[in-house]
């Protein structure tokens, strides 16, 4: 067999042994060699072409994921823009609206988007009224492409009126060029006219309760003119300045004077009430006030009855205890309220112990401790309110306004000081005034103990 050729590539017919046609070998490594190259480029080509399908198909892929993406959170964005109940909002460079959410027409508004879409902020703005200002400000704002949050305006339309709230952040490009905003709505009449009813109710109850004040004060003042002068003729009665008085007589007029006073005690202690809440209350304040003093003039005042209550009252004050500057007075009726409390509410063969002592922070604390009935947390805020009795039966076991307790701590607070309960039911109670730390002056014995005291 003879070599042929294809154009310039040679193609070997047969080959023979070597030993017997030299020639015939010597062509076909030849023919090899050349082939070579080519068998290289197509392999290539194909490995390319390969590559590129792949490459290509890989791409379509992640195209088709990527748009699927895009469908998934657009429907989510058009979801959430469908049924929520604010709506969103977008504009382009001009302020023109071109995009509204369906939020929009379930307001009050009675508009749809088709209605404002193309049409710019100021045109589609509620008449402005009185907030023209308002709006002048907003204007300038989108001007300068600033970011702006909870804008409130008013909005009007045949159906009526409201109130909504807007924010929006401005959109730029990637080469920092404006192209509009983008942002939320929301309808807030009815926020708005809940404010507003609770506003009106809120000065109403303040009206009100300034005209209780007022009325009992006033009533307070007219009854205790004529209840002086029954108070006063009773005394007289009973001390015989009128004349002998028969056995009954005397007793009767006894009666009518303990009446008498208790009445005034309670007048007294609404017209203070009544003053503290109304801000017309002032202190009559002594430079240097002696506690001491205090707790043993309101622990003999109270000796008879807790005596007859078959009560043990005992007294530990801190020879190191500061005088204070207070009014006197006030500071008497707080801790008589107190002992009253105690003596009324401890049963008999129970005790009461009076505190007093300096506190840390140079403050100084007024302790009253009985092992009364005591208080749950919730009788104890009821106890703490005025007229509040947390034994509010009709056929009460104890008398009182429930005035006592909550002019305490009013008195207390007027000298800028604190009154605090603690109590546990069945176990007693135990009521602590503080006194701040600028009311203490001097001390009246630097020698630190306790002095005991029995009634």
């Amino acid at each position: 067999m003879t070599p042929g050729f294809i154009g310039d590539v040679p193609r070997i017919v047969s080959v023979q042994p070597v030993r017997d046609y030299p020639l015939a070998v010597t062509v076909g490594i030849e023919a090899s060699e050349a082939l070579a190259p080519w068998r290289r480029q197509a392999m290539f080509i194909g490995l390319g072409t390969i590559g590129a399908v792949t490459g290509f198909a890989t791409l379509i892929w992640a195209l088709r994921m990527q748009f699927r993406r895009i469908e998934n959170s657009e429907a989510r964005f058009r979801g959430f823009a469908t049924t929520s109940s604010d709506w969103f909002w977008e504009t382009d460079e001009l302020h023109r609206i071109s995009y509204m959410s369906e939020g929009v027409s379930t307001t009050g508004f009675g508009v749809k988007p088709r209605d404002l879409m193309g049409r710019t902020r100021m045109e589609i703005a509620a008449s402005a009224g009185s907030e023209l200002e308002k709006w002048k400000d907003h204007f300038t704002l989108l001007e300068r492409h600033e970011p702006f949050r909870d804008f409130t305006y008013t909005w009007t339309n045949p159906g009526g009126q409201g109130t909504a709230s807007i924010s929006g952040e401005p959109v730029f490009d990637a080469k920092g060029r404006f192209r509009g905003y983008r942002g939320t709505g929301r309808d807030i009449s009815a926020q708005i006219a809940a404010e507003r009813a609770l506003r009106e109710a809120k000065e109403a109850a303040e009206a009100a309760n300034i005209a209780r004040s007022q009325f009992l004060a006033n009533i307070s003042h007219e009854l205790r003119t004529p209840l002086n002068a029954i108070i006063g003729f009773s005394e007289m009665v009973e001390q015989g300045l009128a004349g002998p008085v028969q056995p009954k007589q005397l007793e009767y007029t006894s009666l009518i004077l303990q009446s008498g006073r208790h009445l005034l005690d309670v007048i007294n202690d609404i017209l203070d009430m009544a003053r503290v809440d109304a801000g017309k209350f002032e202190l009559n304040e002594d430079d240097a006030v002696d506690l001491r003093q205090i707790i043993e003039t309101c622990v003999a005042l109270t000796k008879h009855r807790a005596n007859a209550e078959q009560l043990i009252v005992t007294t530990r004050i801190a020879n190191s205890l500061p005088l204070v500057v207070a009014d006197a007075t006030r500071l008497k009726q707080v801790l008589l309220n107190l002992l009253t409390n105690a003596i009324k509410f401890t049963g008999p063969g129970g005790s009461i112990t009076v505190r007093a002592h300096p506190i840390a922070g140079g403050g100084t604390a007024l302790e009253v401790e009985d092992t009364g009935v005591g208080m749950t947390p919730d009788e104890i805020t009821v106890a703490l309110e005025p007229f509040g009795q947390v034994d509010a039966r009709l056929a009460r076991h104890h008398e009182g306004t429930g005035l006592g307790l909550p002019l305490a701590r009013r008195l207390v607070e007027l000298h800028g000081g604190t009154l605090r309960v603690q109590s546990e039911k069945g176990r007693g109670t135990t009521v602590t005034v503080t006194l701040p730390a600028s009311r203490s002056r001097v001390i009246a014995d630097e020698v630190v103990g306790l002095a005991d005291h029995r009634a």
